[in-house]
């Protein structure tokens, strides 16, 4: 959750082990994208094919945490038990 502490919109919601970026919110400045340490986060032009689908999911699911009240994300948490292992696995 590096991410969410440089956001200047406030544009990210927890989704029990991941986070998803409302895209109205965004404002696109780039900050979380340099901050991620696996490499998650991609400009709306950058996004690789592979994860093409990933971002309506991401879209649907921002959307419907806002609009059921949640509140973004904006501090940063603790790594999840299976950080360290994960991202050995994901070569990072």
């Amino acid at each position: 959750t590096d991410c969410v502490e440089v956001c200047p919109v406030n544009c990210f919601y927890e989704l029990g082990n991941q986070l998803v970026i409302h895209p109205e919110d965004c404002v696109d400045c780039t900050a979380c994208v340099t901050v991620c340490p696996v490499e998650a986060i991609f400009t709306d032009a950058a996004v690789p094919a592979e994860f093409e689908a990933d971002t309506e999911f991401n879209a649907v699911e921002a959307r419907r945490a806002k609009e059921a009240g949640e509140k973004p994300i904006v501090k940063m948490k603790e790594a999840l038990p299976t950080a360290a292992r994960r991202k050995a696995e994901l070569g990072y």
